[in-house]
């Protein structure tokens, strides 16, 4: 009987491990999520074609000669792969201008340029990350001229000489609007 017993014994603990060894779970498993963080940018450059030296002009410094017109090209352009942002551009003339010195600038909102509030002759643009156009002259038909009306009786002294100067600054559109965009960059040294 004890034979029988451990006999039937072991028969139940073969049968038990061969049906426990086939049972199949219900499992499953789900596709990888990652994420991945990257450092954003904004990247712009202000730059103009600077002229060959000759009598009248060396560099980005020119001879007040009546009647004479000067090539200046400066264009702003925000950088391939930059974050959607503002494009920021600040511009500094002689104040009042001159009536012998014609120039004119594309920043208004014709050139859908838009000006900041509360500063004076400081503009701006919202630019996508997406958009085709990220180049922007500066300056009208990409000149100045000196007219004839400059004369001896009006020349200005040495020290107080005309100067035209663009700085153009940048700042990411997300989570600010124009004037803390401002804020964030119009301290910032442009020599920087």
């Amino acid at each position: 009987m004890k034979r029988t017993l451990a006999l039937l014994l072991a028969f139940v603990l073969v049968i038990g491990a061969t049906v426990a060894g086939t049972l199949a779970y219900l499992t499953d498993t789900s596709k990888e999520v990652k994420n991945t963080f990257t450092i954003g940018k904004v990247g712009i450059d202000l730059h103009e074609t600077e002229v060959g030296s000759d009598t009248i002009s060396y560099g980005n410094t020119y001879a007040l000669i009546p009647g004479t017109t000067y090539e200046k090209d400066p264009v702003v352009s925000v950088d391939e792969g930059s974050e959607d942002c503002y494009l920021f551009v600040k511009f500094i003339g002689p104040d009042p201008k001159p009536e012998w010195l014609d120039y004119t600038t594309t920043l208004d909102s014709t050139n859908g340029w838009t000006p900041v509030a509360g500063e004076t002759n400081v503009w701006y643009r919202e630019v996508n990350k997406t958009d085709t156009t990220r180049s922007w002259k500066l300056l009208v038909d990409d000149e100045v001229t000196v007219t004839d009306q400059l004369t001896q009786d009006n020349m200005p002294a040495a020290n107080a000489t005309p100067t035209l100067t663009f700085t153009a600054y940048a700042c990411q559109r997300a989570n600010l609007s124009v004037t803390e965009a401002w804020a964030q960059v119009k301290d910032l040294d442009p020599e920087a």
